[in-house]
């Protein structure tokens, strides 16, 4: 007789997205600017590691993810640092039921990178893409 196992959530689950100026709702983001955000959210160790790569983007000061479907703005929900090349992995402390929570409702939650000049984002893209 075989038993079956219990199902267990995902604690780490891969996610990249693409961000693009085009996906800033409103006056649109920083034109011609676009990213690519690869991470790894891991609910078990309370952490987001990540790169990111940033290509037109002017002067950006911010990095963040918010909670909003997409083409609503909503609030901040996790600071993000900016990483200093495209080639260093950045990693943060996140509480691990809101990174769970990030993972298993993707469609509700959006990353942005600010400007001086675009601090309702000067590009954006859903967790979800």
């Amino acid at each position: 007789m075989v038993l079956a196992q219990p199902v267990m959530a995902q604690q780490s689950v891969f996610i990249g997205v693409p961000m693009f100026s085009e996906y800033v709702p409103g006056n649109g983001g920083q034109e011609n600017a676009a990213g690519d955000f690869d991470s790894e959210f891991d609910s078990a160790n309370s952490r987001i590691c990540y790169y990111l790569e940033l290509n037109g983007v002017r002067n950006p000061i911010g990095l963040a993810i918010h909670r909003g479907e997409e083409g609503e703005n909503g609030p901040q929900v996790v600071s993000l640092t900016l990483p200093n090349s495209p080639d260093e992995e950045t990693c943060v402390t996140v509480d691990g039921d809101l990174i769970a929570e990030m993972a298993g409702a993707r469609d509700d939650f959006y990353i942005i990178v600010t400007t001086p000049g675009n601090s309702d984002g000067a590009i954006r893209g859903q967790l979800s893409h």
